[in-house]
Order: C-alpha cells, then sequence, then structure tokens
C-alpha cells in the first residue's frame, strides 16, 4: 500500500483542527496521553516532517519548543517545503496528517536510531546488535555537492563526461533554501549530488548515486544537450534527476532553462526518503528534455512529473513504472500541470456549480510545443489505488496541462485523467483492469481534445466518469472509436456536477451505453472483449479476431519499455 511507517498522532484542538494557527502554521497541539511522557531538554535541536493536508507531499520545520501547559509543540523555522501558490497558504496542514519528529536524546530508545548535539558537537548512537561501534566506520554527511559544473551561458562549461563513480551520503538539504518555480504544488531546492548550471554537452553515465540526501542530479537554469545515462539511483533524499529553469531569467540572450537534455536508461527507485513531493524526472520550465527507457518505482509520489507548460516538447518514451503514489495522493506515476496564462482558478477549483466553464484561450503561447507520451508502461496494485489517501490515476494531466500527445501506452490496474486543458490527442493506448474509469474532469469549452482508438478494461466501476465539462460546446471534439469492456459485462458512464450557464444541470448521472451514444460519444466504438494474447504476461497484443482491430486500433510492439541491454549490469538490483 502508500501508507509509510510514519505516526498518526491524535491530537485535540479548537475546531478540530491540529495547526495552532494556519497562515502559515505556527505549531501543533498533541494528546499527552499519547504522544509522550518523557521531557525534552533540547526540543530546539529536533525536526518534525508532516504530511501536507491534502497529502500531496510533505513539510518539515525546526521544532522551537515544547509547550506542556497548552499541549502544543511550537514550530520554529521551516513549512517551505511546498509550492502551490495559487492558494492562499501551501503549509496547511490539519487533524488527519501523519507526522514523526526526530533528533530528541530522551526518545533513543531502538537500534539504528541517534541524535546529534550540535551545542557539544556530540553524535549518539543506538546501534544494531550485529554492528561493533570499535570497528565500524562512521561517515558523516558535510557536502552538498559531490561534483559542481558551473558555467554561464556565453562561456559554458562543456564536453565532459563524468562516469563510473559511486556517490553516497551527501547532506540533507530539506531545511535549506526551498522556491517555487511554477504555479505547480512543487517547490524545489535548487541543488543535487551533481549540479550544473552553464553547463553543455556534459554526460553523466554509469554511476551510482547511494543515499544522497537531496537531489541526484539537478540541471539547474542554462543548461544545453547534457545527459544522466545508464545511472542508477536508490534512496535519495528527494528527486533523482531534475531539470529547472527560470523563467524570470529568460529574455533577449538570456535564456536560463534546460534545453534538449536527456534521461535515459536509468534505474530508479525507493526515492523521497525526506522530500514526498518528488519524482524519479522532474520538468519545470525546461525544453525538450527527454526520458526515455528508465525504471522507475517505490517512490512516494510521481515517476516522472511536468511542473509546468512552459514551452514543452518532452518526449516521454518507453519508461517503466510501478509501485509510485505510495506515501501520497490525488496523482499518477505520471503527473503534469499547465497551470500557466490562460489557466483559469475559478474554472478549475471553485464550486463548479456556481461557476460557468471557460475557454481554453491560447495555451500554446506557452505549452508551445507538444509534449510526446509514447510506449510507456505504467503499473500499480489494485489495493494501492483504494486507498484512502485519494485517486490515483496512470497518467495524471492536472490543472491545465495542454498540448499532449498520448499514444502507444500501456496501463495495468490504472487509466487516466484529463483535467481542464486543451490540445490533448489520446489515441491507440491500452487502459487494462483498471481500477479507477478514464476522467474527463472539469473541462474547458472548445478544448480540441481528441480520444480515439483506445481500449479500455475496467475491472469494475463505469467507463468513464465526467465531472463539471464545459457548459458550452462539446465536452470533447472527438470520443469515438474505441474498444470498451467490462468485466461486469455492462457498460455504465457516470455524469456529476452537469453545469450550464445558468448553473447546475438536474438529471440522471449513470448512462447506459445507448444514452451515452444519444450524447454523441462512442457512436462507432465497440462494447467487446478486445482479446488479448497474454495479458497475464504483459503480452497486450490483440489478436487478428480482435474487435479493436475493426474500430482502428493497432498492434504495437511489447516488451521494449524499461532497461535496456547496455545498462550496467553492476548496477542491477
Amino acid at each position: 500500500g502508500r501508507n509509510p511507517d510514519t505516526l498518526r498522532c491524535p491530537v485535540s484542538g479548537p475546531n478540530d483542527d491540529i495547526a495552532w494557527s494556519s497562515h502559515p502554521p505556527r505549531g501543533i497541539l498533541f494528546d499527552p496521553a499519547t504522544f509522550t511522557v518523557k521531557h525534552w531538554a533540547r526540543p530546539q535541536d529536533a525536526v518534525i516532517h508532516i504530511f501536507h493536508s491534502g497529502y500531496w507531499g510533505n513539510l518539515q520545520w525546526a521544532v522551537r519548543t515544547i509547550d506542556d501547559e497548552r499541549h502544543a509543540v511550537w514550530f520554529g523555522e521551516g513549512g517551505y517545503q511546498m509550492g502551490a501558490k495559487w492558494t492562499a497558504e501551501p503549509a496547511t496542514i490539519n487533524r488527519g496528517c501523519r507526522f514523526f519528529i526526530e533528533n530528541v536524546f530522551e526518545e533513543l530508545d531502538a537500534p539504528g536510531e541517534w541524535y546529534l548535539d550540535r551545542e557539544k558537537a556530540v553524535l549518539y548512537f543506538f546501534p544494531p546488535s550485529d554492528i561493533n561501534l570499535s570497528t565500524a566506520l562512521v561517515e558523516v554527511p558535510v557536502l552538498e555537492h559531490a561534483v559542481r559544473f558551473i558555467g554561464t551561458h556565453t562561456r559554458p562549461v562543456s564536453h565532459i563526461s563524468f562516469e563510473g563513480f559511486r556517490i553516497a551520503h551527501t547532506k540533507a538539504t530539506f531545511m535549506d533554501t526551498y522556491e517555487v518555480p511554477s504555479l505547480s504544488d512543487w517547490a524545489i531546492h535548487r541543488g543535487g549530488a551533481v549540479f550544473m548550471e552553464g553547463a553543455c554537452d556534459v554526460i553523466v553515465r554509469n554511476c551510482w548515486f547511494d543515499g544522497v540526501g537531496g537531489n541526484g542530479v539537478f540541471m539547474n537554469k542554462f543548461n544545453r544537450g547534457n545527459k544522466v545515462m545508464g545511472c542508477k539511483f536508490t534512496g535519495a533524499g528527494e528527486s533523482a534527476i531534475a531539470f529547472v529553469g527560470a523563467l524570470e531569467l529568460t529574455s533577449g540572450t538570456q535564456l536560463a532553462f534546460p534545453y534538449e537534455c536527456l534521461a535515459h536508461n536509468n534505474l530508479i527507485h525507493d526515492g523521497g526518503v525526506f522530500g514526498k513531493q518528488i519524482a524519479g524526472v522532474y520538468i519545470s520550465r525546461a525544453k525538450r528534455i527527454t526520458a526515455s527507457h528508465n525504471l522507475i518505482y517505490n517512490m512516494p509520489r510521481a515517476a516522472i512529473c511536468i511542473g509546468d507548460g512552459t514551452w514543452g516538447g518532452h518526449v516521454i518514451e518507453f519508461n517503466h513504472c510501478h509501485d509510485t503514489v505510495r506515501e501520497t495522493g490525488d496523482h499518477g506515476p505520471f503527473n503534469s500541470w499547465g497551470r500557466d496564462k490562460y489557466w483559469c482558478l475559478a474554472q478549475s477549483h471553485l464550486p463548479y456549480s456556481k461557476y460557468r466553464s471557460m475557454e481554453a484561450g491560447k495555451v500554446e503561447v506557452d505549452a508551445m510545443e507538444p509534449v510526446i507520451i509514447r510506449n510507456n508502461f505504467f503499473e500499480e496494485k489494485p489495493e494501492s489505488i483504494e486507498d484512502d489517501l485519494g485517486p490515483m490515476f496512470g497518467l495524471d494531466l492536472d490543472d491545465g496541462a495542454s498540448n499532449y500527445k498520448i499514444y502507444n501506452n500501456i496501463t495495468k490496474n490504472i487509466s487516466m485523467k484529463l483535467r481542464e486543458g486543451a490540445n490533448r490527442i489520446i489515441t491507440n493506448n491500452i487502459w487494462y483492469n483498471s481500477v479507477v474509469s478514464p476522467c474527463f474532469h472539469v473541462g474547458n469549452e472548445y478544448n480540441h481534445d481528441r480520444y480515439v482508438n483506445n481500449i479500455t478494461v475496467m475491472s469494475k466501476n463505469d467507463m468513464y466518469t465526467i465531472i463539471a465539462p464545459p457548459a458550452r460546446g462539446p465536452w470533447l471534439e472527438e470520443l469515438d472509436r474505441n474498444c470498451l469492456w467490462s468485466r461486469s459485462g455492462e457498460f455504465t458512464a457516470e455524469l456529476l456536477e452537469l453545469r450550464g450557464e445558468e448553473g447546475p444541470i438536474p438529471g440522471r448521472n449513470v448512462l447506459s451505453l445507448r444514452e451515452w451514444q444519444m450524447l454523441g460519444f462512442d457512436k462507432n466504438s465497440v462494447f467487446a472483449d478486445p482479446q488479448f494474447v497474454d495479458p497475464s504476461k504483459n503480452d497486450f497484443r490483440v489478436k487478428p479476431e480482435s474487435p479493436a482491430l475493426k474500430v482502428g486500433f493497432k498492434n504495437f510492439e511489447m516488451g521494449k519499455w524499461g532497461l535496456t541491454d547496455e545498462f550496467p549490469a553492476v548496477w542491477r538490483d
């Protein structure tokens, strides 16, 4: 499942709220019967790690003091590890937020735990029974960057190959400076074990990033043609590979963004030890980034994330991603946002019944080139999808994500979501045994989205979910020639929160196939078993007699996703 071994502590407080003050939170209230009975001599050495109220990520604060009279943990510095600057305060917490507190001497009571007394410069460690401290190697992280490539856009560092190294145990950065590069939910620390700024044609190849405290490889602002290839990332504190530009530094000849860079054939797993709003590969304020043939799994949030619609032109292909979104909710193994110039908060997040829908606007002003997502395999366990952290989608195009071409992808037990946006072409994909139905959510008017020639096999539930479609114009430009099948043997589509120019529209919410077709959808589609060759072995080609072929679906090559044979044998798990 997605629930980590962090503490959900019973609390008491005004209005059933854990936060003592909410803009930003100044602390939390605790239940003394379940919190701790020990007196902390130096609470100012401690740090609290607590999930955001929406479980989009987590936050850290230095503890200022413990107020035994009010049963409160008062916060010092922190709370800047989440973005979402379109909200009143991104650092929101409440009664349901799991948390833990670390670096408390009095709580040092289990093997593997440690406490650092910064005032006395003494490290206390409770060793496991199989470790002899008199002969053990003790390593203390002091470096954030093991390697830095620093140039400028006029005098870049260029044509360097860095390969064959194991880079381990750089220092944690979750209490360092963070910034919000775009309107996505992200805040990021611009740093990494390998850090590039003003670099061209630099290759990081065949390296192992082992337990680095922050990001693995971070390409910051101006970078051109750099590559991360054949590397292994395990136990990273935050993201494995990040490409992040600065829109405010992009004018004239000042081009402070990564361009035509590559993350190829990397093994990435068990990341996000400290930060939870992280990804295996993260892209923001960048152009023409390619992420290909990566194997990414055991992640607290997305495997691959695009933070905004700026410039576009990215290619996401032949990746194999599984067991993601394990500690957060409302997300998918692939996630993107498009909260750009033409994104409207009222269209997206205010009560749908009160506000009419809007046109998408000129989304190509930001998303200049289409993002291509093709030939990927995304799979999740059904029990992970149905836990209490919120919905999970395979491909989650969130809040205004626009100008996408999505084809020849396979998802297993999950499907996809289109939230408001425009110019998305979803074709020739396979959503297999999905628990959550394909969802068209808060659609823009005249959005030019097309959804054709796909195969959907539902394990249960509805074939489609439509939430707050546009009040004017077609809900999609085209939704037709698909092969649809459900384990129940029955087609249903669910309509939620219909709205018109005059307000909400009453009516039936669950439609049969005939009623669905009367709305103009799937008139030439078929409701029939697609007849896969062998889905138990992930062979999702359809047989020659498949009804999917008759409506335009085309078989594509199986098994090419994930690591290639060129991945270093020494780094394979």
